[in-house]
């Protein structure tokens, strides 16, 4: 086993180890990332295929739970964190990164704020929506995610109130005032929601007086900069009509090159020959790096095309046509729990294996809609 390999995400620390070539992450990181309540009570709800190692350190061992990618996606299914998409976008990456450099943090590292004052500029720390204030749509930020950014230790309701009095804010003009019946969806009284302007926004971060405000305030700053930026001019286009003609000879040139180039590499039939040699199946992760998808963003479109089943234990589980099809297999294995009072508990999974059949299946179906867009 490697060395553990950390990085951060939103502030938060997450590790990763390359086990048997594969990447798995600690469980309580992940959980944590993900806004669990309980990070640990979800990895064993949801977490069937983790597995328990010692890691060398200083002191002796220390003993972790680490799960491998199939249990980190069924923890973005049930996970309370906003924009979970981001998150699945980075850790995909990640998982690259702990395999090919197990001990090394990546540089540059754009999802880590080195400076808490600095804006970041590839995370979305808040998020900014249109709304209409006083009449006219703008982009504003819920008084809500504000409030959990900031850390402010005093609740929601009161805090917005106390501010909106002590510095003056005017309804219509610096905030508009909405329902949201979605947080209450066994009926009742709707919650109270503020959409703030910006400008109302980086004032509030800045009277916190702490370092959480002025990374906010920064972060306001930059994303109007950003909206309020020309588009850069495209060097590509051409000026004059001499750069026109000589523009469409070289897209010409460029066009009969590649077609001659898919002609002789046939990357269709080089993967149906590598297939075909092959004894062994696959499991859908090593499936889904030979196609060139993430592992995540496999699993997800499996799912959308009704190849893979969506519902509690059988999510990554083929429809029945798919294996009557000679596409996959399905095996069962077993893993064994160890519960805090001691006692051991033995259970079963099931495993979705891709068969010599189906990895020809999937690369032309998936292949194409690549190429394809």
């Amino acid at each position: 086993m490697n060395a553990i390999h950390t990085e951060e995400f939103n502030l938060h620390a997450i590790r990763g180890i390359s086990r048997d070539g594969r990447p798995w992450v600690v469980a309580h990181d992940a959980a944590t990332i993900l806004n669990f309540p309980n990070p640990m009570e979800a990895v064993e709800v949801l977490c069937p295929e983790r597995v328990v190692v010692t890691i060398p350190t200083s002191n002796g061992g220390q003993n972790l739970t680490i799960i491998h990618m199939r249990d980190l996606f069924r923890l973005t299914e049930k996970s309370l964190l906003r924009n979970v998409d981001v998150f699945i976008y980075w850790v995909e990456g990640f998982a690259q990164r702990v395999v090919q450099h197990p001990a090394q943090p990546p540089e540059p590292k754009p999802w880590i704020v080195e400076d808490p004052t600095s804006a970041p500029r590839d995370v979305e720390l808040i998020p900014i929506t249109a709304s209409v204030i006083a009449g006219v749509q703008v982009n504003a930020v819920n008084a809500r995610d504000l409030h959990r950014f900031l850390e402010v230790g005093k609740d929601f309701s009161n805090w917005i109130k106390d501010r909106i009095e002590a510095y003056g804010f005017q309804e219509h003009r610096d905030y508009e005032v909405f329902a949201n019946f979605g947080d209450n969806p066994q009926g009742g009284r709707p919650a109270r929601e503020y959409a703030l302007t910006l400008d109302m926004a980086k004032e509030l971060s800045m009277v916190e007086r702490n370092a959480r405000g002025k990374q906010a305030r920064a972060y306001f700053i930059e994303c109007e900069r950003r909206a309020l930026a020309p588009a850069p001019e495209d060097p590509r286009i051409p000026k004059t009509l001499p750069d026109a003609l000589r523009l469409a000879a070289q897209l010409e040139e460029s066009r009969a090159a590649l077609e001659t180039r898919v002609q002789v590499l046939e990357p269709k039939a080089a993967f149906a020959d590598a297939v075909a040699i092959s004894t062994n199946h696959q499991d859908l992760d090593e499936t889904a790096r030979a196609l060139g998808w993430g592992v995540l963003g496999f699993y997800a479109q499996l799912r959308d095309d009704r190849i893979l089943m969506k519902k509690d234990h059988r999510e990554h589980l083929p429809y029945q046509e798919w294996i009557d099809a000679g596409y996959f297999v399905v095996k069962e294995g077993t893993y064994q729990i160890k519960h805090t009072d001691g006692r051991k508990e033995v259970k079963n999974y099931l495993r979705t294996m891709v068969t010599g059949k189906g990895q020809q299946w999937l690369q032309a179906k998936y292949t194409r809609r690549l190429v394809n867009g």
